[in-house]
């Protein structure tokens, strides 16, 4: 693909429209089995605060009908709304097997009195199925959130 179809793709994935893309630098990674009429390919896309691998559904003109993050996304570093609390960059990681996509998602919160205040680990699993008609549906399955003390080996389940 040139760099020229590749950014066609952009719009419409997370925040990018087509003012951003200009600043956004794309690669093309893999193009998946056919799934019905539609053919996914997956991209490395990255610009200020991105980079994700994305899986892209393109219909029989090449055009994108869905998309889906399967790792990283935004992250403009540790964010925190006290300054005691640091939410570090959500860890994605997804499997894809023909028309189904396994992920999990870990969001990670750390005080800055690590030794008297437990982090907190989210642990959030996805399963997201291609439809018929191209579109990406996707539900939770579970999610478990631990808190530990920060050199501690000791998880406690909350």
């Amino acid at each position: 693909m040139s760099d020229i179809q590749i950014r066609r793709l952009l719009p419409g994935i997370d925040f990018f429209d087509s003012s951003y893309v200009q600043y956004a630098d794309a690669h093309f990674i893999a193009r998946q089995k056919a799934i019905g009429a539609y053919t996914p390919v997956i991209l490395q896309v990255n610009a200020d605060d991105y980079s994700a691998l994305q899986y892209i559904l393109l219909d029989s003109t090449f055009h994108p009908v869905a998309h889906y993050c399967l790792h990283g996304g935004s992250c403009a570093g540790p964010a925190s709304d006290d300054g005691k609390i640091l939410e570090y960059c959500p860890e994605k990681q997804s499997v894809i097997n023909g028309d189904e996509i396994r992920s999990y998602v870990l969001h990670i919160f750390i005080s800055e009195d690590t030794a008297s205040v437990p982090a907190t680990i989210d642990s959030v699993n996805y399963i997201s199925k291609v439809l018929p008609s191209g579109k990406i549906e996707t539900r939770l399955v579970d999610s478990v959130s631990y808190k530990r003390i920060i050199g501690s080996s000791e998880f406690r389940d909350l």
